[in-house]
């Protein structure tokens, strides 16, 4: 079927309407849409209104591409910010998908696309962070398709190609001024294509060649397109221009919180985390399947490098190679500050789907030459296996761990689970039927800061009182109006106030997302 991938792309959407409303909020959501809203009063203002700028923090040093269409979306067809958020980030998700299967098809042919595709859907992470993440979502579906307006560029650097390159590089910082990456991916495949001229003695040629004042000119149109597009959208840019992105980027990779972790059973500063910390989260948050055809295609792609490294097209590898590999040394040796499992890395999860797409494309070939289809069949197969949790874990897939993370019991002593904090839409509707039965309004402590606090409250009774407690509490005495302690593990506030009767605990496979403890030994009624 030509241009499938744009089929399934529609298939997801469709698909996306009915599950997006499963959705709890994640931690800084309601942050993001009010931003986005602000941004919008900016700009209907003649850049008069200057809340975002005041009124929300440091949240200015965001770029507005995702926040600010929905904002316009809801302030013209809803009665509030958040009603068609998690659709919308789905569909950002969704849309990755028809960049790596055209890379895959460049990569290694249609099978590679097939599986590359099919590895990506079927990753929990990447499809439970698609209803919840309206950051780092949309970021890593604008770098696939930056990477695939890198590889256009370098296949054929026409100035058409060149403006694409441009818009895609734009778009891309607009939604998160970390997506400048993409960037560095983009002179690594200069150089190596350089590199390649070198080895084969054709530099100066294929400089003569490529070099032309028309290629100049379109890399100086992919330049200004960028810079136009993100100042274009971003309020805090207006302001300086120049500067201001620049000064946005050092602080995003500099970044100054420490938090504490759960990691491997310790609790650890994120600016002390270790070197492996990275690609040991990479591995765990991955189906064992997917994860060995990725190993797979990492060992095909750099023997098949090394074999090809003087022919065209060899960057396409090493391209896809440099993206999943260069984030992961960059940590090891910057040791930036990093936190919440993979998320600041999800953009690396398409180039993992697509050596896991070639490492499963390449076995199902050999096999298919003695028994016919019998390879495929088994290659996708082993990537379906991942299926069943992405619908037992619903509406938590991005909690998923693989097998070699232990026991699911006590996952939470190990590793962070629930730290969006969306189980809380869960335990406020368990309480909304609890108030409702008790024929009174109950006061909950709740696990969260004033920041976050609309993980709960936006799905709490509206006579519901609420009181904010975050963090470990240890000595310290529930008042006795309180009548429901609810938290999630992170931060160890499941242990707080062991002394409360436990009401129920909100699981998934398992994995412990939330404890709900109450001021009597009520047994919940469903």
């Amino acid at each position: 079927m030509p241009h499938w991938e744009w089929v399934l792309f529609g298939l997801c959407a469709l698909l996306a309407l009915p599950i997006s409303r499963g959705y709890g909020m994640a931690w800084d959501e309601a942050q993001h849409a009010v931003y986005g809203s602000f941004v919008w009063d900016y700009f209907r203002s003649g850049f008069q209104d200057m809340r975002w700028r005041t009124d929300l923090g440091e949240l200015y040093n965001y770029g507005t591409l995702f926040d600010l269409p929905s904002a316009i979306f809801h302030r013209t067809f809803s009665e509030n910010l958040f009603e068609w958020r998690a659709f919308f980030m789905a569909l950002a998700g969704a849309f990755a998908l028809p960049a790596v299967a055209k890379i895959g098809r460049r990569l290694g042919g249609e099978s590679v696309a097939i599986f590359a595709t099919l590895a990506l859907l079927l990753m929990p992470q990447f499809v439970g962070q698609s209803f919840i993440n309206c950051k780092d979502i949309p970021l890593a579906t604008g770098v696939a398709w930056s990477v695939l307006g890198i590889l256009m560029v370098l296949e054929k650097p026409t100035p058409g190609r060149f403006c694409l390159l441009g818009t895609i590089f734009g778009l891309t910082l607009s939604v998160r001024i970390g997506g400048a990456v993409v960037g560095v991916f983009f002179v690594s495949g200069l150089l190596f294509c350089a590199l390649r001229s070198v080895m084969r003695g054709s530099l100066a040629g294929d400089l003569k060649t490529v070099v032309t004042r028309r290629t100049v000119l379109g890399f100086a149109l992919t330049g200004l397109l960028t810079w136009v597009i993100l100042v274009a959208f971003w309020p805090h840019a207006h302001q300086n221009p120049f500067w201001n992105p620049i000064e946005s980027f050092r602080q995003s990779t500099a970044f100054p919180i420490s938090y504490p972790v759960q990691y491997m059973g310790k609790s650890i500063p994120s600016a002390e985390l270790p070197w492996h910390y990275l690609p040991v989260m990479l591995f765990l948050t991955m189906p064992v399947f997917t994860a060995l055809w990725v190993a797979a295609g990492l060992v095909l792609g750099l023997i098949g490098l090394w074999l090809k490294r003087r022919e065209a097209g060899s960057e396409r590898i090493f391209l896809v190679l440099f993206w999943l590999i260069f984030p992961v040394v960059f940590v090891w040796i910057k040791k930036p500050n990093v936190y919440d499992g993979v998320r600041h890395f999800l953009f690396v999860l398409p180039a993992m789907a697509l050596l896991a797409g070639l490492g499963a494309a390449r076995a199902a070939e050999w096999l298919n030459r003695r028994k016919d289809m019998l390879g495929s069949a088994g290659a996708a197969a082993t990537l379906a296996f991942a299926a069943p949790d992405l619908v037992s874990l619903h509406p938590y897939q991005y909690v998923f761990y693989n097998v070699f993370a232990g026991d699911r019991q006590t996952l939470h002593e190990r590793f962070e689970t629930d730290y969006w904090a969306t189980s809380y839409r869960e335990a406020a509707e368990l309480l909304n039927r609890e108030q409702a039965r008790a024929g009174r309004p109950v006061t909950v402590a709740v696990g969260l800061n004033q920041l976050s606090a609309s993980c709960f409250t936006v799905f709490g009774a509206k006579d519901m009182r609420v009181a904010l407690l975050l963090g470990p509490a240890p000595g310290v005495v529930m008042p006795p109006e309180v009548d429901f302690y609810t938290a999630i593990p992170r931060y160890q506030m499941w242990q707080n106030f062991p002394t409360m009767p436990l009401f129920t605990e909100i699981r998934r496979n398992g994995v412990l997302l939330n404890t709900v403890r109450s001021r009597e030994p009520i047994s919940p009624q469903r």
